[in-house]
């Protein structure tokens, strides 16, 4: 729908439009508050959506904002279709992709506090601005504190503890491996969340290394999703990738694995984004 903003009550995010005689009251999320409060002042133009759950009540809840136009002088200030037009721009400009997972070690199920997460198996996928991989890079790490895993760690895993004491590598390999990967393809390093860049960037700390990677380099492929579509909650992997592929597969929690559900998702999403730019009818700025 696209209304006159009435009225906006900053401290209990709402705002209201005028309809007919009466004022219609509209709920933002904490999320979409920080992003698009800050724009509503009275008398701006607003496409927005509510959620079917909300509506018919007194307070609907907002969706998603479409599009923010202020009328005199005429200036759009938000427009989702222009984003998702540059988001597809930057990614169409990445001629190499590094998909990197990485799973951590978990406390032990009867330890209190704290816990400093370490690396303990690592998946990389590289590919082309094609999709065609390139390289794939897979193994365990040792834990640099208490070296044997916990039996939380090992049940989610799947894995046992000898297996992982045998095959595991020490973490100067796995640091080598990423500065190889960097020097060799300047890649875009793709990541679901922020908790791998969290963890590789704790890891260089707890290893005395230099940081390889900048923040500038990671793109977080989740955080893409929710812009995208206009999630109000984090999406699982797993339920991303079946919104795209067949929904019967099961996550196995091994990094390698999950680097590859990543990369298959960056394909259909950018499959998606080609195909909904190409479908998007003409906007008409003005039309109430």
């Amino acid at each position: 729908m696209r209304k006159i903003i009435h009225k906006v009550d900053y401290d209990n995010k709402i705002f209201w439009v005028k309809t007919s005689r009466k004022l219609d009251c509209y709920q933002l999320s904490n999320r979409m508050s920080k992003i698009y409060l800050p724009m509503l002042t009275p008398g701006l133009l607003v496409d927005f959506e509510v959620h079917e759950t909300s509506k018919h009540k007194r307070r609907q809840k907002v969706s998603h904002i479409t599009q923010i136009v202020m009328l005199e002088p005429y200036q759009i200030l938000h427009d989702i279709d222009a984003l998702r037009t540059d988001m597809l721009g930057v990614i169409k400009r990445i001629q190499h992709f590094a998909y990197l997972d990485f799973e951590m070690s978990m406390p032990a199920y009867s330890k209190r506090g704290m816990h400093q997460a370490e690396i303990i198996q690592f998946g990389i996928i590289i590919t082309n601005e094609y999709h065609e991989i390139l390289e794939k890079k897979e193994g365990y790490v040792f834990k640099k504190r208490h070296g044997l895993l916990s039996d939380r760690t090992l049940k989610f895993l799947n894995i046992q503890q000898d297996i992982y004491l045998e095959q595991a590598m020490p973490y100067d390999n796995l640091y080598h491996i990423l500065k190889d990967i960097e020097e060799t393809y300047h890649p875009k390093w793709i990541v679901w969340g922020k908790n791998d860049i969290q963890v590789l960037s704790d890891s260089y700390s707890i290893h005395d290394k230099q940081s390889l990677i900048d923040k500038e380099s990671f793109m977080d492929l989740l955080k893409l999703h929710k812009d995208y579509y206009g999630l109000k909650d984090d999406l699982g992997l797993l339920k991303a990738y079946q919104m795209y592929y067949d929904d019967s597969i099961h996550q196995m929690h091994d990094a390698l694995d999950d680097a590859m559900m990543t990369a298959g998702i960056m394909k259909a999403f950018i499959d998606t984004m080609k195909a909904h730019k190409k479908s998007r009818p003409q906007r008409i700025d003005l039309m109430l």
